[in-house]
């Protein structure tokens, strides 16, 4: 009777008028199959009640079923799009921290890192907003179907940089167009963390049919572990891939609950890398710092004691705008955060600890609200990145953590904060779908219909 019922004159007059009032169109159809099927529920107990005609049964059903512009507001206030607003307001407190700090190291006037860092900073601000903005008003839902295509482009990404791309440090992590330098190795975890959430998303679904074999448990270790340790490794990014290691670990425990791949994966990976890092020249400052770290001296420990002094040094307010430390190595990237403590106090730096600390806890209380296993995916995949450079670059400055090249996620200068601000875009995209995404029958069944 359903499809008879749906082809009734007042019943879809009745449900044109209820889904004219529901801008977010995605739903339209998940509402009116719900409501055909209260109607149709009505229109049969109407006919089983007494002597009625069908018509007459289907217009009582309608009448019963209330004021289709009230019902229809009452839904577009539940499919309504969400804006988390508290981690937008996070997002641009960190983006003006990082402004004041490119200003306090531009003004200790050390003529040998010249005059740009303000400049650089306002202009992947100004890109990264940008990407932030398109993302957010993008469907997020379209990316899941070109997920392994996404996985190949970070792959020919990483190549790309380690036969093509500029060395700095060593590492051939760098692409450069003009003026504008992009690390390759560092957008990679974030491409990566975001074509896993479709990947598992979507085949997790055909293993819950039963599609489960040993060739795909093979196929999964190279193309989840294997393939990517070789790029990383070969480009000298053990820092990046190390990010990648723990957010694959998050992304195969919480969203594809492969155990088994997790297992064999990381046994097959960490026998490999320690093979490769043990016997690479280009990684023995890697074992020097873990060992100094591990089994500290003055010269291994030479910047964690560097680093220490300066926020001890710092006391409650700073000894300054743009105070100089000479003793104090990278303060324009690494240990950031240390020369701000320095210059500008404890306060200063509490504030910092206090708005990361919101900043994570915000992103799990968004990922908590989701439904969407997708969306849910990209963010856990996101917070797993930015959350392991928050984390180990504030450890590491209170010489926590070993010293390695981290940043602060939107208050370190570069390339860095276009990347994530176009991944806090694509986060607050998908948040912003909570409720759209496969939650009309739920709002229809409070609608009290």
């Amino acid at each position: 009777m359903n499809h008879e019922l749906k082809r009734h004159p007042l019943v879809k007059q009745y449900l044109e008028s209820v889904c004219g009032k529901v801008k977010a169109k995605e739903v339209h159809e998940d509402i009116r199959l719900e409501m055909l099927s209260h109607l149709e529920e009505r229109v049969q107990d109407r006919l089983q009640a007494g002597d009625v005609s069908e018509e007459n049964a289907i217009a009582d059903a309608i009448e019963q079923m209330g004021d289709p512009e009230q019902i229809g507001k009452q839904l577009h206030a539940a499919h309504k799009p969400r804006m988390e607003w508290t981690l937008f307001g996070i997002c641009m407190m960190l983006i003006g921290i990082g402004l004041v700090a490119m200003l306090a190291v531009q003004a200790t006037g050390n003529e040998r890192l010249g005059n740009y860092f303000v400049e650089k900073k306002l202009f992947f601000v100004m890109m990264g907003l940008g990407a932030m903005v398109c993302l957010y008003f993008f469907d997020y839902r379209k990316l899941q179907r070109y997920s392994w295509h996404l996985y190949g482009f970070t792959i020919v990404l990483l190549a790309a940089a380690g036969q093509m791309g500029s060395a700095i440090n060593g590492a051939k992590q760098w692409i450069i167009i003009g003026s504008v330098t992009f690390n390759v190795a560092a957008a990679s975890p974030y491409l990566f963390m975001v074509a896993f959430a479709g990947i598992l998303t979507r085949e997790r679904a055909a293993e819950l049919s039963g599609l489960k074999s040993r060739s795909r448990l093979l196929r999964d270790i190279v193309f989840f572990f294997l393939l990517p340790t070789y790029f990383y490794l070969t480009t000298s990014s053990l820092l990046y891939y190390s990010i990648f290691c723990f957010g694959t670990f998050l992304m195969l425990i919480l969203i594809g609950k492969k155990y088994k791949l997790v297992l064999a994966g990381f046994g097959a990976l960490a026998a490999i890398t320690l093979w490769l890092v043990q016997g690479s020249y280009r990684y023995s400052y890697v074992w020097l710092r873990l060992k100094g770290f591990i089994y500290p001296n003055a010269d291994s420990h030479y910047h964690t004691d560097r680093s220490i002094e300066a926020i001890r040094a710092g006391g409650m307010w700073g000894q300054g705008f743009g105070a100089v430390n000479d003793k104090l190595p990278f303060y324009y990237s690494e240990v950031l955060y240390s020369y701000l403590v320095y210059s500008l106090g404890w306060v200063f730096g509490f504030i910092i600890v206090v708005l990361a600390f919101l900043f994570i806890t915000r992103i799990v209380s968004m990922a908590l609200k989701l439904r969407d296993r997708y969306a849910k995916g990209i963010i856990v995949g996101v917070l797993s990145v930015m959350g392991f450079h928050f984390v180990w670059n504030l450890l590491m400055c209170f010489g926590l953590m070993p010293i390695s090249s981290t940043s602060l996620p939107l208050i370190s200068w570069g390339s860095y904060t276009f990347i994530e601000l176009a991944a806090v875009g694509l986060m607050l995209g998908a948040y912003r779908r909570k409720d759209i995404v496969g939650q009309s029958a739920d709002s229809l069944s409070s609608q009290n219909i």
